[in-house]
């Protein structure tokens, strides 16, 4: 976790330890962290189901301060669709398998198409409203495939904020158009789930570097992939809090 806080840039000290105590055999998650100039601090964790976080403390050389210890709400899930060519012959397996995904979860969401010039859908509750966004959903012949350009505005939420953040790709797509050229750096964990032949490397790369998980499928593997996901989306989440010497 130290690791994590310190390529995020979201504390400027090494010395920033999180240690949590649980009842239960699988280890917390930390998914996000904020400082305030002030010193006070706050982490998002997640908690294995059945398991029960019942201490936990910040390390300052020799000092621990202790934490409080909140349950959370879910966090808002966004779910990238690549709408570029190399998805071409697979976009209505992959829309369907979203659709029924999405009704699954308990957590509102947002979507986006991402093509030359990505769409997207405000997060909602509303299955009507993901239905009907996803019945504009295609793959265009000729179409990049714009992760940068989609990916931008979420990477900058406001302080406080969790996301939980998939993309689902297909095979690396090298045509040009997109106005944006490098993806952004994310201060919480975006999972890539792959359904091409070929990997966009710089994907695979912000999955890795945000602390997020890729997985890849074909289309008769697509569906338990994204419930192996949505079981981990589903834990329980909680807020710690504390302050430090700012």
């Amino acid at each position: 976790m130290r690791r994590w806080l310190a390529r995020c840039s979201l504390f400027s000290v090494l010395w920033l330890l999180l240690l949590s105590r649980l009842q239960g055999q699988e280890a917390a998650t930390l998914l996000a962290a904020w400082r305030a100039p002030d010193g006070r601090v706050e982490l998002r964790l997640s908690v294995p189901a059945g398991a029960e976080l019942t201490q936990a403390a910040l390390l300052a050389g020799d000092a621990a301060t202790p934490l409080q210890i909140e349950p959370a709400a879910a966090a808002p899930r966004w779910l990238l669709l690549d709408a570029g060519e190399t998805l071409l012959a697979l976009y209505p397996a992959v829309g369907a398998a979203v659709e029924r995904w999405l009704e699954a979860g308990a957590a509102p969401a947002g979507l986006v198409l991402v093509d030359g010039q990505p769409r997207s859908l405000n997060v909602t509750a509303e299955p009507a409203a993901w239905r009907d966004f996803l019945a504009t959903y295609s793959a265009g012949v000729g179409q990049p495939a714009c992760f940068a350009d989609a990916l931008t505005p979420l990477s900058l939420p406001p302080a406080g904020t969790l996301w939980r953040v998939l993309v689902i790709a297909g095979a690396h797509n090298t045509l040009p158009g997109c106005a944006v050229a490098r993806l952004p750096a994310f201060p919480f964990p975006v999972d890539v789930l792959l359904v091409g032949a070929t990997a966009d490397p710089a994907l695979i790369q912000l999955a890795e570097a945000s602390g997020g998980r890729v997985l890849r499928a074909d289309l008769r593997r697509l569906e338990p992939a994204l419930n192996e996901l949505q079981q981990r989306w589903q834990q329980p989440l909680v807020t710690l809090r504390g302050q430090v010497d700012s």
